[in-house]
């Protein structure tokens, strides 16, 4: 099949183009900046003639020309930022550019169009498990927003029939990230400072490599509309913890702080920043709840497509550590 990719210079998108050429699809990938795609794509092996680069920006005209040269597209393209000063360009980025491409596409023919959503646009979980089709929430944060808001885009544009499929990753994870993500930051600062916090609940992890394979097997046209759950494996703070420790062979102190006192702190702050402005801080209500109150995922649907190919969030874990560690950004 003859698939275009946007976000591909990102740690999702990158990943996505290798499977879908291991897999023999044939990729075309849209970037801004075409040596930067060069660059990432080098990193995982992938030569920049075994895909086709049209420079461009999802924000411009530029790509819907493009639309049908493909069979299918994997919208990847997405932003999260901090910073006050980035607030619409992720919105327009994450939702109006979201919204056109999956429009765009579908009116084109394109079957499939896969939309990296992700599991924030339903947080926090309304019971013991998430679902596929849980609504969509209000989330605290302007990133949660933009993501909830494009989810409600997609979910609109499946109503009309249109052969969206949204998959729902967690808190993606894995080697070789060009981006080196909020994910691989949180634990790398920790390991690198000597402790960790121990809170309650636990954190759900999807491995970046099983997501790129689930997102090469949903791509299959004459499906319609669908919404699945990326794989997602539960992990307490402390399991967590104990991998940190056991992969780095580092002693890493536990900090205890009751849930309670973490969302606390992140409802202060909260206030704090809407009176004073400046960039988020590090750690919000939302950021407080991710940490307290995930639940795992009914990934049963990605799991069965994946089978025996499953990576998981442990390995996962440990394979990240050892590319950090590797690359020097957690130290020896």
């Amino acid at each position: 099949m003859n698939v275009l990719v946007t976000g591909a210079t990102g740690f999702i998108g990158s990943h996505t183009v290798t499977q879908l050429l291991r897999a023999g699809h044939t990729v075309g990938v849209f970037a801004r900046d075409p040596e930067k795609q060069k660059s990432v794509l080098a990193g995982l092996g992938v030569a920049s003639e075994d895909v086709v680069c049209h420079r461009g920006d999802v924000l411009d005209d530029t790509w819907v020309a493009l639309l049908p040269q493909y069979q299918a597209v994997v919208h990847c393209a997405g932003m999260m930022s901090k910073n006050t000063a980035d607030m619409q360009k992720m919105w327009d980025l994450n939702v109006t550019g979201s919204e056109r491409v999956l429009r765009e596409s579908a009116a084109a023919g394109l079957d499939p169009v896969i939309f990296l959503s992700s599991f924030m646009a339903m947080f926090p979980p309304r019971g013991p498990v998430m679902n596929a089709d849980d609504p969509v929430t209000e989330p605290d944060s302007r990133y949660a927003r933009t993501k909830a808001q494009a989810e409600r885009n997609a979910r609109a544009l499946q109503a009309e029939g249109a052969p969206i499929v949204c998959i729902y990753p967690a808190s993606v994870n894995g080697p070789v990230d060009p981006t080196v993500g909020s994910g691989q930051e949180f634990l790398a600062n920790y390991v690198n400072s000597g402790s960790m916090l121990v809170t309650s609940g636990g954190l759900t992890f999807t491995d970046v490599r099983d997501l790129a394979l689930l997102v090469s097997r949903l791509l299959e046209p004459g499906k319609g509309p669908r919404r699945i759950m990326a794989t997602a494996d539960y992990l307490t703070h402390q399991q967590i913890l104990s991998i940190m420790q056991e992969q780095t062979g580092m002693q890493i102190k536990p900090i205890k702080v009751p849930g309670w006192i973490l969302r606390t702190a992140g409802r202060l702050a909260d206030v704090k920043q809407r009176a004073f402005g400046g960039p988020a801080p590090d750690l919000t209500y939302e950021a407080a709840s991710v940490l307290t109150r995930c639940v795992p995922q009914n990934d049963e649907e990605a799991r069965a497509i994946l089978g025996a190919q499953l990576i998981g969030g442990e390995q996962s874990l440990r394979d990240m550590v050892d590319w950090m560690q590797a690359e020097g950004l957690i130290g020896p």
